[in-house]
Order: C-alpha cells, then structure tokens, then sequence
C-alpha cells in the first residue's frame, strides 16, 4: 500500500495570443496565474507532477510543472492506494 497526496499548486504559465495583432498588444501580455490540483505523483529538483485519477498500476491524465514556475505548493489531503 501506498501513501499520496493531494496537493493545490499556485503556478505561472506562458502567455500567448495567435494572430495579428498590434504590436503594442504583445507588450501587455502577463504570464497567466494557474492554480492546478491533483495527486503528487513526482517530485524531482526540477519539476512537480500531478494526476488526476490513480490505480493501482496506472495513472490518468497528468500534468508535470516545473519548479521555477510554482508559486506554493499546499497539501490538501493524504490517501492510501494499493492492497
């Protein structure tokens, strides 16, 4: 059996527009703030991953993040997984 978290990270992202648009526009653009939530499952020097849904050999959905990008990391919750 395994223990995991669940976890709230506070995130920047890159911003971007696809287009034309002036070139003034491109100058107002701010990285977006992202708040993403899930179960850690990795945690290297360089980057953080979250899933949405785990089995007991399998994960679904996951979104890994690098650090340099996570604002706070909170952890919301543990759980058990496994026999």
């Amino acid at each position: 059996m395994r223990t995991y978290k669940i976890v709230k990270i506070d995130w920047d992202d890159s911003a971007m527009h696809g287009g034309w648009r002036p070139e003034s526009h491109a100058r107002e653009y701010s990285p977006g703030k992202c708040v993403s939530g899930g179960i850690l499952v990795r945690t290297k020097p360089g980057s953080v991953g979250v899933t949405h849904s785990i089995g007991e050999s399998a994960v679904c959905d996951t979104i890994v993040i690098p650090r340099k990008a996570i604002r706070s990391i909170e952890v919301l919750s543990t759980f058990k997984v496994g026999k």
